[in-house]
C-alpha cells in the first residue's frame, strides 16, 4: 500500500530533507509483516538518521491528530521532552510549532491550555525559543487573551511567561503592547482590559494575581522608548479605573506589602526612564503638557524628600566644556553627584560634627593587610614600597557610611511559627498544597460548590487533608498559649478549613455529584453490551453453523448420538489435533464450514458487544452498583447536615434536585442489572446449559471463551482460505505449464499422425528401384505433351505435401 508523501517543514536542505525523509521510508517499509528479521538495522537507522527536523514534525502531527487522554498524555510530556532534547525547540519553532499550540490551546479546556503553557515555559528557557516567541506576534496575543481566562492557574502562569518575555528585552514591550492593542482592537474594548479585569477581582481576589499583574504593568513601562507610548498606555488603564483600584488597595490595612510596593512603582515610576539622558526634553505639545501636570500631581501625592539645591553653574564655562543640558521635566531621584576631583575633596561643615557622633555599622572589606618592613630597602624602582609613597586622600565618610551601611533587613531572621502536625503529616499537606488554589478561594469554592475553581481531582486531595477533632485542638490550643506567634503554612491551611461549618459532608456530597456520571456510565455500559451481545450471538448464523459441523464431527469421533455439547467445551478444540497432519479441530471444523457454506463469515467482527463484555467483571460491577446506592444515601444525609448551616436557599434547591434525579437513576439502574442478568440465564439455557449450572456460570468468563473462540475462529478461517486460494491458483498454473501452442485445439490439425511414417518407410523400402523409376518419369514428361494441367496440379499437391512436412519437422522435439 501506498504512503502519502510528507511535507517538509525543515530549514534544512533538499540533499539532507530527500535523505532524512528516505531513510524514514526505508524504515517504514521494513518495518511492515514479514521485516521482522531486519529490526536491528530498523534501531540503527532510527538512531542515526532520524533528526530533530522530522522530530519537531511527528510532534505537530501528533498534537493535531490526537484527543482526549492521547491529546493529555502528549501535551503533558511535551515540556520534559524539550527539556532533554535541547535541538529540537530550534526545529519545533522553525516548523510552526507555536502556532500548532495556538491552534490546539483554543479548543482546549484550561487544563490542555496550561499544560501548553508548561511546555512553552521550557521554550522560551531557549534563546532560540525565546527568539521564535519575539517573532511570532500571535504567540504573544495567545497569552494575552489567556490573561481573561477562568482559571487562576492559567492566568497566573500566563502573567509570568509576559512578565520573563518584557524583561528579557527592552524592545519587548512594544511587541507586548501592539499585541494588547490587536486583541481588544478585535473585541472593541479599550486597551489592557483583561488586566483590569484581574486587577478588579472579578474572578475571586488572589494577592498573587494582583501582583503578578502590577509587576507587568510596571516593567511594561519602565522600559518604553518615548514619552508618547508611556501616557498611551497611562491613560487607557487610567480610563479603565485604575486610580481607583490603587486608591482602594491602598486604604486596605490588608494589603500586602508587595502589593503596595507595586502600587507604589506605578504611583512614582517616571516616564521614560530607559532613554539616555542626553535624549530627554521638556513638553511640547498637548500630550506632554497633561504629563507634566500629572506629574506634578504625583509628587505632591508621594511627597519625596527634601533635596539639597544643586550648586549654581560656573560664570565661565571652559571653551571645551559641551553645553548644558536641558532641565527634566521632572524632579531627579538620583542621588548627589561624585566630586569630580577626588584628590582634592573639602567635606562639608556638618561633616565634622557627624564625624564625632558614633559610627554606624557598615559592610566590610575582608581583605588581607600587609605588614610592615623592618627597614626600607632600595631597589631599581626605588626606595621602600608604593603604599609609602602614595598620597593622603580625604573622603566623605557621611555619605560613604550611608552608601555602605549594613542594614539589619540584609540578614533576615527566620520567623517562629506554630508547628504542633506531625512532620510527615505536615509535609504531606503542604506538598498537597502545590497544586491547589489560594486558601481563601478554596474556602468559598466550597462554600458555593465553585466547579471552576476547583477540579474533581482538588475536591479528592483537599478529602485527605481535612483536620481531625485532635488536630484542631492542638491548634487552637496553641494560638491561645502563643497569639503573637502565626501558624505555620500547614496549621495555617487545616485552620482555615476547620472554620469551614460541615466541612467533611460539603466535600463528600460535592465529590459524589462531580463523579456521579462517571459511576453511572461505568455501570450502565457493560450491561448494554452484555444485552446487545446476547442478541448478536444469537442471530449469528456462522456461530450456529460451526457449532452443527463440530457437533457432526463428535459424533462421528465418539460413535454417538449426542443432541448438543456444553460450550465450556469450546476452550479445547484447539487442543485436539489429529495423528496425521497434527491439524488442530478447530482447523478441520473451520475447513468444512468454509467449503460447506462459502458465505460464512468470520463470526468475530459480528460479536464485537461479547469482546467487550469479557473485559469487564460483572460481580465487581454488581459491587459498584451497590456502593453507589450507599453513596447516594450518605449524601442525603450530608445535605440534611449542611442544610443546617447553609442560609442559600438556591443552593439547597438545586443539591435537593440533583439527589432527587440520582435516586431515580438508581433506582431504574438496578432493574436494569436485574433484567439483564436474568435475561443472560435465560440464554444460557437456550444454549442447552442445564438449569441446575446456570447461576453458576459467570458472566466474564462465558464472555471470555466466546470471544477467544471466535478469535481462534477468525485466525483458523483466514489460514484456511488462504490455503485454498494457493491451491487453486497452483491448478492453474499447472494446466499450461509445459503445454506448446502445437497441442491447442487451433494447430492441431496442421500437426500429422502417428500414422504419416508409413510412406517414408515405403519409400525408403523403394529406394533400390529408384533409378528405374526416374528414366520412366522423363520418358513420361517428354511423351506427353497434354501434361501441363497436371503437372500444375503435381506442384500444387507436392507443395502442400512440403507445408505439412515443414510443421511435423518444427514440432518434433528432435529437430529443437
Amino acid at each position: 500500500m501506498s504512503r502519502p508523501p510528507v511535507r517538509c517543514l525543515c530549514t534544512q536542505s533538499t540533499a539532507e530533507c530527500q535523505r532524512v525523509h528516505h531513510h524514514v521510508r526505508i524504515t517504514a517499509a521494513v518495518s511492515e509483516p514479514g521485516g521482522r528479521h531486519n529490526q536491528s538495522i530498523i534501531n540503527t537507522m532510527m538512531t542515526c538518521t532520524l533528526t530533530s527536523c522530522v522530530s519537531s514534525l511527528c510532534v505537530s502531527e501528533k498534537l493535531y491528530n490526537s484527543q482526549g487522554p492521547e491529546l493529555r498524555r502528549s501535551l503533558f510530556s511535551l515540556k520534559q521532552l524539550f527539556q532533554d532534547d535541547k535541538d529540537l525547540v530550534p526545529e519545533f519553532v522553525a516548523s510552526e510549532g507555536l502556532t500548532c499550540f495556538i491552534k490546539v490551546g483554543a479548543e482546549a479546556d484550561h487544563n490542555y491550555q496550561n499544560y501548553i503553557l508548561r511546555a512553552l515555559s521550557q521554550i522560551m528557557l531557549f534563546v532560540d525559543g525565546m527568539n521564535g516567541v519575539i517573532a511570532h506576534s500571535e504567540t504573544v496575543q495567545w497569552l494575552y487573551t489567556l490573561t481573561g481566562s477562568l482559571s487562576r492557574l492559567v492566568v497566573k502562569t500566563s502573567l509570568k511567561l509576559l512578565i520573563v518575555f518584557v524583561e528579557y528585552s527592552e524592545s519587548n514591550s512594544p511587541l507586548l503592547i501592539s499585541a494588547v492593542n490587536t486583541v481588544d482592537g478585535k473585541r472593541g474594548v479599550k486597551p489592557w482590559s483583561y488586566m483590569m479585569e484581574v486587577l478588579e477581582e472579578r474572578n475571586g481576589s488572589d494577592t498573587e494575581l494582583l501582583m503578578f499583574a502590577m509587576t507587568l504593568i510596571n516593567k511594561t513601562l519602565a522600559v518604553l522608548p518615548d514619552q508618547d507610548s508611556f501616557y498611551d498606555v497611562t491613560d487607557s488603564l487610567e480610563q479603565l479605573g485604575m486610580e481607583t483600584i490603587i486608591h482602594k488597595h491602598m486604604k486596605n490595612k490588608g494589603t500586602e506589602p508587595d502589593l503596595r510596593a507595586q502600587f507604589t512603582i506605578y504611583e512614582t515610576i517616571p516616564p521614560f526612564t530607559s532613554v539616555k539622558r542626553e535624549e530627554r526634553w521638556p513638553p511640547a505639545s498637548r500630550r506632554d503638557e497633561r504629563a507634566a501636570a500629572r506629574r506634578a500631581k504625583t509628587s505632591l501625592t508621594s511627597c519625596p524628600p527634601p533635596q539639597a539645591p544643586p550648586p549654581p553653574p560656573p560664570p565661565h564655562p571652559q571653551p571645551s566644556s559641551p553645553p548644558p543640558l536641558p532641565t527634566p521635566p521632572y524632579p531627579p531621584q538620583s542621588l548627589p553627584p561624585l566630586p569630580t576631583a577626588p584628590r582634592q575633596v573639602h567635606p562639608d561643615p556638618t561633616a565634622a560634627t557627624s564625624s564625632q557622633k558614633q559610627k554606624k555599622k557598615t559592610v566590610k572589606l575582608f581583605w588581607k593587610e600587609l605588614k610592615q618592613a623592618d627597614g626600607p630597602h632600595k631597589c631599581r624602582f626605588g626606595r621602600g614600597t608604593v603604599w609609602a609613597s602614595l598620597d593622603k586622600v580625604a573622603v566623605d565618610t557621611s555619605r560613604l557610611e550611608h552608601l555602605f551601611e549594613s542594614k539589619a533587613k540584609d540578614l533576615p531572621t527566620k520567623k517562629s511559627e506554630i508547628l504542633v502536625l506531625d512532620p510527615k503529616r505536615s509535609n504531606a499537606i503542604n506538598i498537597g498544597m502545590t497544586v491547589l488554589p489560594a486558601v481563601h478561594v478554596i474556602k468559598t469554592a466550597i462554600l458555593n460548590f465553585d466547579e471552576f475553581a476547583i477540579s474533581k481531582e482538588g475536591i479528592e486531595k483537599i478529602l485527605t487533608m481535612t483536620p481531625t477533632e485532635e488536630e484542631k485542638q492542638k491548634i487552637q490550643e496553641a494560638q491561645l498559649a502563643n497569639p503573637d506567634v502565626p501558624l505555620g503554612t500547614a496549621e495555617q491551611f487545616l485552620f482555615s478549613l476547620a472554620s469551614i461549618s460541615a466541612l467533611t459532608p460539603r466535600l463528600q456530597l460535592w465529590a459524589f455529584k462531580l463523579n456521579y456520571e462517571a459511576l453511572e456510565k461505568e455501570i450502565a455500559e457493560p450491561l448494554f453490551d452484555l444485552k446487545l451481545g446476547m442478541e448478536q450471538l444469537a442471530s449469528n448464523q456462522t456461530f450456529r453453523r460451526t457449532l452443527a459441523t463440530l457437533l457432526a464431527i463428535g459424533n462421528f469421533l465418539n460413535s454417538s448420538n449426542a443432541k448438543g455439547f456444553e460450550l465450556g467445551y469450546l476452550e479445547k478444540v484447539v487442543e485436539v489435533k489429529d495423528t496425521v497432519h497434527r491439524q488442530s479441530l478447530l482447523h478441520h471444523t473451520c475447513n468444512l464450514v468454509v467449503e460447506n457454506y462459502p458465505e460464512s463469515s468470520d463470526v468475530y467482527s459480528e460479536i464485537p458487544a461479547i469482546t467487550r463484555s469479557a473485559k469487564v467483571d460483572f460481580e465487581l460491577l454488581s459491587e459498584n452498583l451497590v456502593q453507589l446506592e450507599r453513596r447516594c444515601k450518605a449524601s442525603w444525609d450530608n445535605l440534611k447536615v449542611v442544610a443546617k448551616h447553609e442560609t442559600k436557599a438556591v443552593l439547597k434547591n438545586k443539591m435537593t434536585d440533583f439527589l432527587k434525579d440520582c435516586t431515580q437513576r438508581i433506582i431504574i439502574l438496578k432493574v436494569v442489572h436485574r433484567r439483564v442478568i436474568n435475561r443472560f440465564h435465560s440464554f444460557l439455557l437456550f444454549l442447552g446449559q442445564p438449569s441446575s449450572s446456570v447461576r453458576d456460570i459467570k458472566v466474564t468468563s462465558f464472555c471470555r471463551i466466546i470471544s477467544e473462540f471466535s478469535l481462534e475462529y477468525r485466525t483458523t478461517r483466514e489460514r484456511v482460505l488462504t490455503l485454498k486460494r494457493k491451491r487453486a491458483a497452483h491448478r492453474e498454473r499447472t494446466k499450461t505449464r509445459g503445454k506448446m501452442i502445437t497441442e491447442t485445439e487451433k494447430f492441431s490439425g496442421a500437426v500429422p499422425h502417428q500414422d504419416s511414417s508409413a510412406p517414408i518407410s515405403m519409400a525408403a523400402e523403394a529406394e533400390p528401384g529408384q533409378e528405374e523409376e526416374h528414366e520412366n518419369m522423363k520418358n513420361l514428361l517428354i511423351s506427353s505433351s497434354d501434361s501441363l494441367s497436371s503437372e500444375q496440379r503435381g506442384l500444387r499437391r507436392s507443395r502442400a505435401v512440403r507445408s505439412k512436412t515443414l510443421l511435423s519437422t518444427l514440432s518434433s522435439p528432435h529437430s529443437l
